[in-house]
């Protein structure tokens, strides 16, 4: 049986252009592709038999949306903003036309947790002396999302506030270097969201880390894909398909995860693992080899229990986990810069008025109204740049 759609009452031109322009795309078969550019280190190209960051992200609005997203990326692993500074500069050269202008329709960039002030300095610099004038000559304004990475399995107490304030002072430094749109994906919020519903000693937890490096899984994968991709401005999920459906469709049947003590500090499972690797001294030094190559992905045959997680060991509530935490993540958004403003107020309180003060603005608001929509759906100044 067919049901017709009716027209709403009232402006009907809109509605019916919207038809018109949906019934076009499913007779041709095309979809609207946006480009996206990411930077960053490991954390974003993990975890691997993904793809890698950007391909989720990719994948999550393919299911979401009718645009298809293109995603390329500037990655190396162990560096941050500085490090990748040239390489990012020499891929937008190389993307701009005969009038200077490149492409990209927005920038992810991945920024660390922010915490060391004398680390996070140089990072800061490159941000506003570098990356941003670049991106404002080469596409004027077009969105630049800050990816901010996560802590140890075990974070502190102020974590949260501590991720606040480190993504928010890289926020200021884009804007001092004159782009307009910078929004936040706090993925850091999205782990300690889970860690607070599930408890740090459950398996759902554990299985978020894909090595004692503190790497993604699959898992986190997904996770960070879909916060990523709201801040792109996508909302992920309808009422015909949640978003917890969408994510735990796309997660594989097993994945590689850390050592069993790794996020719950259990001493009990790290005697375990220790007994297992005093067990396994007399393996095959190709399982040895294996097992210290921590970048390289293999089957998961090779691995031993313990190193690895079934879905369907996780039980039936994965999908609306991972969706509330997107939820949280999105929300944090507005109450990040409280925080960060109220950091840096009692900075300047302390220090004098040296101190630089966060402009409040809309951004917040709208993140907090879209992360709404998505929990209901899952239980300046211009610089010129010139190249050397």
């Amino acid at each position: 049986m067919r049901y017709a759609c009716k027209a709403p009452t009232g402006d009907t031109g809109a509605w019916h252009a919207a038809q018109q322009q949906l019934q076009h795309h499913r007779t041709n078969g095309a979809k609207e592709v946006k480009r996206i550019l990411f930077v960053g280190n490991s954390h974003t190209y993990q975890p691997k038999e993904l793809g890698g960051l950007p391909s989720v992200v990719a994948k999550i609005a393919t299911a979401v949306s009718a645009t298809e997203l293109s995603c390329e990326s500037v990655v190396k692993g162990g560096a941050d903003l500085v490090d990748l500074w040239e390489d990012f500069q020499a891929a937008v050269l190389k993307q701009c036309d005969s009038k200077g202008s490149a492409h990209w329709d927005a920038v992810v960039l991945q920024v660390g947790r922010g915490v060391d002030q004398h680390s996070q300095f140089p990072v800061l610099q490159a941000l506003e002396k570098c990356y941003a004038p670049l991106l404002v000559q080469t596409h004027g304004q077009i969105p630049v999302v800050l990816y901010q990475t996560w802590s140890g399995p075990r974070p502190g107490v102020d974590e949260a506030e501590l991720l606040a304030l480190g993504v928010e002072t890289s926020r200021v430094a884009l804007q001092a270097g004159g782009v307009c749109d910078v929004r936040l994906a706090l993925a850091g919020h999205a782990f300690l969201a889970i860690r607070d519903a599930v408890g740090a000693r459950d398996p759902l937890y554990s299985a978020l880390w894909k090595d004692d490096s503190g790497h993604a899984s699959a898992l986190a994968g997904v996770l960070v894909g879909a916060v990523v991709l709201h801040s792109l401005g996508y909302v992920p999920g309808s009422p015909s398909r949640p978003l917890s459906q969408i994510l735990e469709a796309l997660l594989p049947h097993a994945w590689r995860t850390a050592s069993p003590g790794f996020a719950s500090g259990d001493v009990a499972a790290d005697m375990g693992q220790r007994t297992w690797g005093e067990a396994a001294r007399g393996a095959p030094a190709e399982l040895m080899k294996t097992l210290a190559a921590m970048e390289q992905d293999q089957p998961l045959s090779k691995y031993p229990p313990g190193l690895r997680t079934e879905k369907r060991a996780l039980g039936f509530v994965v999908g609306e986990t991972l969706a509330n935490a997107v939820a949280v993540a999105v929300a944090a958004t507005s109450p990040c810069r409280v925080a960060a403003e109220h950091a840096l107020a009692s900075a300047a309180a302390e220090h004098g008025a040296g101190c630089n003060t966060i402009e409040p603005t809309s951004e917040a608001a709208a993140a907090l109204s879209e992360s709404a929509l998505v929990k209901e759906t899952a239980p300046a100044r211009t610089r010129r740049w010139r190249a050397k």
